[in-house]
């Protein structure tokens, strides 16, 4: 065997021991979730400040903050938080991307920031739906999907992973 056909597989088996790695490293696969009958259409709007699904509620107080009441057990919670606080990530979802684009307003240095992030985050397994605050931060995600559509796939993944 020649040295070029030596060099040639060496890269070949390179590549292939590389792309098992990142797959194994960075894909995860989604959880399976729970069928449930919270949906949209039974959100009731009181007035700008005052929202309720079945029992639970989102309102804001005399102090300006954002109070919630909610019930069901960490799936649940997490969907009826989804869509009682729709509007509200919506808004902060907007002001935190104007703020990344004023402040880094490089479009080359902000992938290179998202790739940083998710290098450094590479090993936290998040997706493990036993913990509360992760089912509830899942389905966050899912009840937004409208705005996360428009927005990078890379600025998702670390924004999502960043808060675990």
């Amino acid at each position: 065997m020649s040295r070029k056909q030596k060099v040639f597989i060496l890269v070949i088996s390179a590549l292939v021991s590389l792309s098992i790695w990142f797959y194994q490293r960075i894909i995860y696969d989604a959880p399976s979730v729970p069928i449930t009958s919270i949906s949209d259409a039974d959100l009731v709007k009181i007035n700008d400040t005052h929202f309720t699904l079945n029992n639970s509620w989102l309102r804001l107080n005399k102090h300006d903050n954002w109070e919630c009441y909610l019930e069901g057990n960490g799936y649940e919670r997490g969907i009826t938080l989804g869509i009682l606080q729709k509007e509200l990530g919506k808004n902060q979802e907007s002001v935190f991307i104007d703020e990344i684009n004023k402040n880094v307003p490089s479009w080359w240095f902000r992938k290179f920031l998202i790739l940083g992030i998710s290098w450094f985050n590479r090993d936290k397994k998040f997706l493990e739906f036993q913990n509360p605050l992760v089912t509830i931060l899942i389905i966050l995600v899912q009840n937004t999907i409208e705005l996360l559509i428009t927005m990078p796939p890379m600025i998702l993944v670390t924004r999502f992973k960043t808060c675990i």
